[in-house]
């Protein structure tokens, strides 16, 4: 979760200071900051994970996403709810998909 926050608060940071009312460059940016940030777990899982499988770094990524996405839920409208939860389909296979790839290239054999 911290890896992704620092990740997305600074890209977001640059973004809105060069780019102010792109949204589309903003949401592009916050998608690859949750796979960077779910592929570094993944990553670590998988290298230093003494029994740690590819579930267990799929399941911490999508946690970490399901979190995320409750902050700002509980911040929207409540009539938004279908596309909040559309979202939260989109970054739950964001972040299994990240924390897949971090841990297939780290594992040991």
């Amino acid at each position: 979760m911290l890896a992704w926050l620092l990740l997305s608060g600074t890209a977001n940071a640059v973004v809105q200071r060069t780019l102010p009312s792109n949204n589309t460059v903003i949401l592009i940016v916050n998608v690859v900051t949750l796979f960077l940030a779910a592929a570094s777990g993944g990553a670590l899982a998988g290298r230093f994970g003494v029994r740690a499988k590819r579930r267990h770094a799929v399941l911490g990524a999508m946690l970490t996403a399901s979190f995320g996405w409750a902050l700002g839920a509980l911040q929207g409208d409540p009539a938004l709810l279908p596309v909040w939860a559309a979202v939260l389909v989109a970054l739950l296979a964001i972040a299994a998909a990240g924390a897949s790839a971090g841990h297939r290239v780290t594992r040991r054999a």
